[in-house]
């Protein structure tokens, strides 16, 4: 056979997929363009969200909430740093019932406040800053903790309006426990190592002593680091003061001795009248000129004055800290309330 006859019985190549699907579709004229109608959604089915533009002013509004909401929560942060880092304002936890010796109560009892109010900022901010997401359950929880606070104000302030001894911190249960030997043995050691004394002399070292009558002292420092003014010793610094001459006896007392001079103790007997008329004055007091003593480690700390003192001192402290669980509940509630029904109508 030829060379014709080899290639004809060659089996010829099939052609590409591409060639011979345009080969077998028919060339069709182009037809007119149309809409495809989408059909309705099914009974039930959630139609698609709509994205609308928020107004500006509403979105302003929103975001100053949202300022005033953190702005507004920073106390919580600043009172409950305080209470943690600070020392242990004025020795009052000693008051609290302990398990033992030491200041497990003292402890305690800060660590609790302290904690309870960072928590308190943390679920403020936290709602301010994410609460469209979890709205509902954010703002139940943020209502329960800020109603719990409110609670605690008021009845903080309740037991110190209350005149009873089974109520803990009213004032007749504050000086129900200062009246215990025990009790204020911790609490006057305590103030010893606390350097309330000592803070004071170094603060007030340049003070003259026309000056250093017009300080206006706390109480722990007034009644606790110098005598009374009615023992009427003389001024040497904060925490040194020299007792009265002969020719001017303190009131309703007489001493013996010349320089410095020791009191007799014969208090006992006094009235209420001093030397110079005054029937007001308060005879336990007069008993502090005999205890003050210019070592450091006394002082005044077992006079009934710095007693008072520290009294006034745990009433004030514990009156101020219900103010601002109030102050701070009310003003949350408000803001929260507020920021809630503007999240919801931008959510709408």
């Amino acid at each position: 056979m030829g060379a014709e006859a080899i290639v004809a019985a060659a089996p010829a190549t099939p052609p590409p997929a591409e060639a011979a699907a345009a080969a077998a579709e028919p060339d069709l004229p182009p037809g007119p363009s149309f809409v495809v109608d989408v059909p309705p959604p099914m009974h039930g089915a959630t139609p698609p969200a709509r994205l609308r533009e928020q107004p500006p002013k509403l979105i302003t509004l929103s975001n100053a909430v949202a300022a005033v909401t953190y702005l507004s929560s920073f106390p919580l942060l600043g009172y409950g740093v305080w209470l943690l880092a600070t020392r242990d304002l004025n020795c009052e936890g000693l008051l609290l019932p302990a398990d033992g010796p030491g200041s497990s109560s003292v402890i305690n009892y800060r660590a609790g406040f302290g904690a309870a109010l960072l928590v308190a900022f943390a679920a403020s901010c936290f709602f301010a800053y994410g609460g469209a997401k979890v709205l509902h359950p954010g703002a139940a929880a943020l209502a329960c903790l800020l109603v719990v606070m409110l609670v605690l104000g008021v009845v903080f302030l309740g037991s110190f309006a209350m005149e009873s001894r089974g109520v803990p911190f009213s004032p007749m249960w504050v000086r129900t426990r200062v009246a215990r030997e025990d009790t204020w043995a911790e609490v006057r050691t305590c103030l010893h190592k606390s350097r309330v004394c000592r803070d004071m002399a170094f603060r007030t070292i340049e003070l003259s002593p026309d000056k250093f009558k017009e300080e206006d002292l706390p109480p722990i420092e007034s009644g606790c680091c110098k005598p009374p003014e009615l023992c009427g010793m003389e001024y040497v610094n904060a925490t040194y003061w020299n007792r009265p001459r002969d020719e001017n006896p303190p009131p309703n007392g007489t001493y013996a001795g010349g320089g410095g001079g020791s009191y007799l103790t014969s208090y006992a007997t006094t009235t209420t009248t001093t030397a110079t008329g005054n029937s007001s004055a308060n005879p336990k007091t007069f008993g502090d000129c005999l205890s003050y003593s210019n070592v450091e480690t006394q002082l005044c700390y077992e006079c009934q004055s710095c007693k008072e003192g520290f009294i006034k001192s745990v009433n004030a402290h514990w009156k101020k800290l219900g103010e601002f669980l109030i102050s701070m509940s009310v003003i949350l509630l408000t803001v929260h309330a507020v920021r809630f029904v503007v999240t919801m109508i931008t959510r709408e």
